[in-house]
């Protein structure tokens, strides 16, 4: 059996890192206690770490796009792709869609057989 060895890692907000899933506001939204000591020792093993996140709260006005990216890079992602958009607009970078690793990709040279995606499903 061969391992994989994973160069990029995205990893989603809401549930993931922090919060419990759903949209909380940068003042409301904590951390788990582990999430900076995670991203640091992915980092210190050599992967790219990536914040990946539907936000429709941007394109509805009640958060800014620039806070809320600043917000992932205050952590310690190497960059953040962020959909900013209504699930009604039907954009392509909604996930699941591609666009976000379309968006990466246009950026950073990484294979995607190599990377994996890190984040929970809420109903």
């Amino acid at each position: 059996m061969m391992k994989i060895k994973y160069t990029t890692i995205f990893i989603d907000r809401d549930g993931t890192i922090g919060g419990d899933g759903h949209f909380k506001s940068l003042q409301d939204f904590k951390l788990f206690p582990y999430t900076v000591n995670a991203i640091k020792r992915l980092k210190a093993n050599g992967m790219q770490v990536f914040g990946l996140s539907n936000q429709t709260h941007i394109e509805d006005g009640k958060m800014n796009y620039y806070d809320f990216f600043n917000s992932l890079m205050s952590i310690g992602f190497d960059d953040a792709f962020i959909c900013p958009h209504s699930e009604n607009t039907n954009c392509n970078c909604r996930k699941p869609r591609q666009g976000l690793i379309e968006q990466a990709h246009a950026k950073y040279d990484f294979d995607n057989s190599q990377s994996i995606i890190i984040g929970v499903r809420h109903s």
